[in-house]
């Protein structure tokens, strides 16, 4: 039996989508009574969010100041596309070795699921396609754990491709309709080193394309 959602946990999903989406923006401040009278709760459930998002890298929180929606830095940057690198690398090794094969057919779909929205040219359909494309992929190596680093790294790469200010600009963080395709292709064919290096070319690519 699952446990029940709390308040805290409730505005910790609101507010962390909010941040994903880039509604509240790198360098935005998170007022504790503001945010209270948004949700329309106390402010404790609010704090606990707040020092959730604090723990998952989202957030800042500065003495006698208060909370602020995290700036990325070029160092920032780096440092989660290599342990994104690290751990969906992996995930592809194990992915070869356990997904059945409507798994593998799953996993096309939801690679198809990004290139609609790539057409579209609908920016917050394809950051929460890609998201789900890559949590996907992690999830079906059944390891909790794996999962709950995977999910926030690519948190953190959402929210990284949503300041303006960051070295990656949206747009190209994301990439191009099929770009995913090479990835699929590995994975469903069983190459596991084909697999690993066009994840590593993926996250890479997201990474340095347009940084200069």
């Amino acid at each position: 039996m699952s446990k029940p959602e709390t308040a805290g946990d409730r505005i910790y999903h609101e507010i962390r989508s909010l941040i994903v989406s880039g509604e509240i923006k790198p360098g935005d401040r998170l007022v504790q009574r503001q945010l209270a009278g948004q949700f329309g709760t106390s402010n404790i459930p609010v704090v606990e969010a707040i020092r959730r998002l604090e723990r998952d890298g989202l957030v800042v929180n500065h003495p006698n100041w208060g909370a602020q929606v995290r700036k990325w830095t070029r160092d920032d940057v780096i440092s989660a596309s290599v342990v994104r690198e690290a751990v969906e690398s992996y995930a592809c090794r194990l992915f070869i070795e356990r997904a059945t094969e409507s798994q593998k057919v799953a996993l096309k779909e939801h690679a198809c699921a990004f290139d609609d929205h790539a057409r579209a040219k609908n920016k917050a359909g394809c950051v929460d396609a890609d998201i789900e494309f890559h949590m996907f992929i992690v999830k079906c190596t059944g390891i909790s754990m794996l999962c709950h680093v995977a999910e926030n790294t690519g948190i953190i790469a959402a929210c990284i491709a949503n300041d303006e200010e960051s070295m990656i600009s949206a747009h190209d963080a994301y990439g191009p309709i099929g770009i995913h395709d090479k990835l699929v292709f590995a994975l469903t064919h069983g190459d596991v080193q084909a697999a690993e290096a066009a994840c590593k070319a993926h996250i890479y690519d997201a990474l340095y394309r347009n940084a200069n």
